[in-house]
């Protein structure tokens, strides 16, 4: 699994929070979510903005491949 991916997949589990639920805080179905973590998908720049946000994460660090 990418970085990238794996990235966003732990932030959203380090905030307890399931794909629905955050789904739900950003305005976005559970598919969408899913699509994102799995690399079918890629958020666009106001989507990870807003998932930085509520996942209390530096958009960098949470799309970068490092």
């Amino acid at each position: 699994m990418g970085k990238k991916r794996q990235n966003l997949i732990n932030a959203r589990k380090r905030k307890k929070l399931t794909q629905k639920a955050l789904g739900e805080q950003i305005n976005k179905k559970k598919t969408v979510i899913s699509n994102w973590e799995t690399g079918y998908a890629t958020p666009t720049l106001g989507d990870a903005l807003q998932l930085a946000q509520v996942l209390e994460e530096d958009v960098f660090s949470l799309f970068s491949g490092t």
